[in-house]
């Protein structure tokens, strides 16, 4: 009897060993082709920045494909394209995200590419405004006029231009009074002997 059932035994496992090689096959093969690119969301974060959501799936099952390569590569109206963007993952549906920032006003074309899989889907991206550069305002300091009452003012007219015009004033006077002065006394000395030598001779 055992004898009978070691060939049924072997022909079990032989059929079930081939089913499991048949299944990893086709298994294999489902993942194996090219990848559907589907853009799901466009966000505005500023006049010149878009965010972008887009979802990667297999072609033949329709499975989110998974540590795959994306990129989103904006294309200029001429037709000159731009440096390749990449789009990380964000979940375990086939989501990849990321940010274009673009150069210049005008109707962009965005192209969305994978990598194992291969997809690619393209869309227009309207850009209407455009990119702000901030500069420092450039500072020049302008002389103030003269008469100005500013306290703070950087020009300066008259004796406040001068800090020697007072003092040169202060002399000048100083030196009238002592020639005024010695004027009255020599008068007054000259009076005195005058009137010393009349009353002699009288």
């Amino acid at each position: 009897m055992n004898i009978h059932r070691q060939p049924r035994h072997a022909l079990g496992l032989g059929l079930l060993s081939v089913a499991f090689l048949v299944g990893a096959v086709s298994t294999a093969a489902a993942h194996d082709g090219e990848g559907i690119l589907t853009v799901e969301s466009q966000t505005p974060t500023d006049d010149v920045v878009v965010e972008y959501v887009v979802r990667l799936t297999w072609a033949d099952d329709g499975h989110p494909a998974l540590q795959s390569t994306v990129t989103a590569t904006p294309i200029a109206s001429d037709g000159a394209p731009q440096t390749p963007v990449s789009l990380d993952p964000i979940d375990e549906d086939g989501r990849y995200a990321g940010t274009v920032t673009y150069p210049a006003p005008g109707d962009w074309t965005v192209r969305f590419t994978s990598v194992t899989p291969t997809g690619s889907v393209e869309i227009v991206e309207p850009i209407r405004s455009q990119p702000t550069t901030t500069t420092a305002p450039a500072t020049t300091t302008v002389p103030r006029e003269p008469g100005d009452d500013d306290p703070g003012s950087d020009v300066t007219t008259g004796e406040e231009s001068n800090p020697d015009a007072g003092g040169g004033s202060t002399i000048g006077g100083g030196l009238a009074l002592g020639v005024l002065a010695a004027v009255v006394i020599a008068a007054v000395v000259t009076f005195a002997r005058s009137t010393r030598r009349f009353r002699e001779d009288s």
